[in-house]
């Protein structure tokens, strides 16, 4: 079985660093030592995010269940649902939304009881939950 595997670091601490992957380990090397002031114990670091994708309720579901989410800039989106094998079945909502909370529901009743995920998708960023349909 192979595997992709993208790390992203930043480049002030790892350039010129190599990555070496073994069968069942990762390993560095050449890693230039971190500086004090980038990284302090016990804070965190923040990450600029774009939106914010909420477990949808209730759940599990039947029929329909409601998705939220929350866009942080003028943006176009998209929420998708796919099944467990991952075979798109509705594109649930779309369109150029303001920042702000949005609340959408999705109507199931015609889909067998399984496993199925919604995504937001929004410019090159894009996050995804799982719901579960009992009938």
């Amino acid at each position: 079985m192979r595997y992709l595997i993208i790390l992203l670091f930043p480049s002030i601490l790892f350039s010129q660093s190599f990555i070496h992957f073994k069968q069942d380990s990762v390993s560095f090397s050449n890693l230039k030592k971190a500086n004090e002031s980038i990284f302090k114990k016990n804070e965190e670091i923040s990450i600029k995010v774009k939106f914010r994708l909420n477990q949808n309720y209730p759940n599990p579901f039947n029929p329909s269940t409601t998705i939220s989410y929350e866009i942080k800039e003028t943006s176009f989106i998209e929420l998708r649902v796919y099944d467990a094998l991952g075979r798109f079945i509705k594109l649930v909502d779309e369109g150029i939304k303001i920042p702000g909370s949005y609340t959408v529901k999705f109507e199931a009743e015609n889909l067998s009881t399984g496993v199925y995920f919604y995504q937001l998708i929004s410019g090159e960023y894009q996050t995804q939950n799982k719901m579960l349909l009992l009938k």
